[in-house]
């Protein structure tokens, strides 16, 4: 692939040039009211590159200069018209050695590139070999997870760029329906949840839905859910708490009840501030743990005489009894 640089340099009409189609964009930035300024100040320093295509031109390069000038009111703008018209694949490559060249690509800015390169270079070595003298990603398992990203769902992408919406979770989301993929990622975003809750609630969203043979949509929209979002008094770090409490009760009711038993169980025993108990993690097998501590002989009596107490409770014997609940 060859960069065009050779270029008939002319004055075109804004209204021949087609802003809606745009197939080689790689900005994400649509903001305009800085370089407006800058071109109402200076004067258009760098004229875009467009393509002709019919009786319309495409742009190449400079779609923010062309939205500016159209903010001016211009009825012209000067533009670069690369000598060997019709050639897609070597604008493509004009398109990304401009804009990675400018300053580093954001996320989606990379997969557009990708996906470019992806359009018009069939041969995957060639394509890994082009992106890496580019500056793109070049690793065959970065760019599988990363190419998707720009044809995901408009609000997804948004939810990327702001940081709301972590890769792996985008990665996780963009294997669903477009429809439950956008309403989770909505809602992972009004709930601003870590990295790890996320992927969590992901999956047990999904499972949710497969247990109960409803759909996400239903499950989000549940009057319990929207109850704790719509709550004016409560703020964001308790509504997320409360709603992943109940949507693993929802996916996990046997374990929930238990440790609502453990915990009943635990309350009633009057241990002290000194002692803990705790349930196996998560309910995976039976083993609980006791831990106690203590600064002299009177305390650590004290709890020898709490151990032997709960030797002979039958409400310790009932817990173990009962072994680890059932997961379904």
């Amino acid at each position: 692939m060859i960069i065009p640089t050779k270029f008939d340099y002319r004055t075109v009409a804004l209204k021949e040039i087609d802003s809606e189609e745009a197939p080689f964009r790689i900005t994400t930035n649509d903001a305009v009211s800085n370089l407006s300024d800058a071109l109402d100040q200076v004067g258009l320093i760098n004229p875009p590159v467009l393509m002709h295509q019919a009786d319309r031109y495409v742009v190449v390069c400079g779609h923010r200069r062309v939205l500016a000038a159209r903010a001016l009111a211009w009825e012209t703008i000067p533009a670069r018209i690369p000598t060997s018209q019709n050639d897609p694949p070597a604008c493509a490559f004009l398109a990304i050695s401009e804009n990675s060249i400018e300053r580093p690509l954001n996320l989606i800015e990379t997969s557009r590139a990708l996906s470019l390169l992806n359009s018009f270079i069939p041969d995957k070595k060639e394509r890994y070999r082009v992106a890496g003298n580019l500056g793109l990603p070049s690793n065959p398992s970065l760019i599988k997870k990363i190419g998707p990203l720009c044809r995901l769902p408009q609000q997804m992408q948004n939810g990327i760029l702001s940081g709301e919406i972590s890769l792996p979770s985008a990665l996780m989301l963009s294997k669903l329906q477009p429809k439950a993929a956008v309403l989770i990622s909505e809602f992972l975003i009004r709930l601003k949840l870590s990295l790890s809750k996320q992927k969590e609630m992901i999956v047990i969203l999904q499972e949710i839905a497969i247990r109960e043979d409803c759909t996400v949509e239903e499950i989000i929209h549940s009057e319990k859910i929207q109850s704790i979002l719509d709550d004016p008094e409560m703020d964001r770090p308790r509504k997320s708490g409360l709603i992943r409490t109940y949507l693993k009760h929802r996916r996990f009711p046997n374990i929930s009840d238990a440790l609502d038993t453990f915990e009943k169980v635990k309350s009633s025993l009057t241990l002290g501030e000194n002692t803990s108990l705790n349930p196996p993690p998560g309910f995976e097998g039976n083993h609980y743990r006791i831990s106690f501590s203590f600064s002299s002989i009177n305390e650590l009596d004290h709890h020898k005489q709490t151990l032997e107490r709960l030797l002979e409770d039958e409400r310790i014997k009932a817990l173990l009894d009962s072994g680890p609940p059932k997961k379904k």
